[in-house]
């Protein structure tokens, strides 16, 4: 298995799990993602649930996705007072 290590992506996935990673927080369900990537339902679920390198890439994820929408709601709210 290829493993994927940068700065950006300091956590051991495959180029596949990072691809999942990325639809799995653009909003995508696993259902959809495993059929966009061409894998079973579980493999996707397994990493998201089982695998503990999928699991911090994917709250980081989450961390950072939340950080954007709290600066872009305080920016709203500025301007709108």
């Amino acid at each position: 298995m290829a493993r994927v290590t940068s700065k950006a992506n300091p956590y051991e996935l495959s180029p596949q799990q990072v691809e999942a990673l990325g639809l799995l927080l653009s909003g995508k369900t696993i259902t959809e993602t495993a059929a966009a990537l061409d894998v079973a339902r579980e493999t996707v679920s397994r990493w998201r649930h089982y695998d503990p390198a999928f699991q911090a890439a994917y709250n980081e994820g989450l961390r950072s996705v939340w950080e954007a929408g709290h600066v872009r709601l305080e920016e709203a709210r500025g301007k709108a007072i």
